[in-house]
């Protein structure tokens, strides 16, 4: 994977979706070169849903991730407040990622680790 910044069509042509879910959500830790992103990343949505969550109806609340690419972290902590996810993504191979993953495919980035 490049480390280079990518944007409009380089990062159509370039971004590699399996590489950046298995280099930065390979394990429930995250990136060693990280250290704690991850945790800082799901403190904030669990601190959001538990500030917020009891001023909706959770059976008839609908959450919209958009530009969520290739993977699934905030929606983990999501479902449990909401009855229906839409998922945008902004490639193609970003929303062909997550769909393999929801068809159970072989060599789809596995994320039973994230659901402790």
């Amino acid at each position: 994977m490049s480390h280079s910044t990518l944007s409009g069509k380089s990062y159509l042509d370039q971004f590699d979706e399996k590489a950046y879910v298995k280099t930065f959500y390979a394990s429930f830790e995250g990136n060693p070169n990280e250290k704690g992103a991850l945790d800082f990343q799901r403190e904030q949505i669990y601190d959001f849903y538990t500030r917020y969550s009891c001023k909706w109806d959770r059976k008839t609340a609908k959450l919209l991730e958009f530009g969520g690419g290739p993977t699934i972290l905030s929606l983990i902590s999501a479902t449990p407040h909401v009855s229906q996810i839409t998922f945008a993504a902004y490639t193609v191979n970003e929303r062909k990622e997550i769909q393999s993953w929801k068809d159970g495919k072989e060599g789809a980035h596995d994320w039973s680790s994230h659901f402790k």
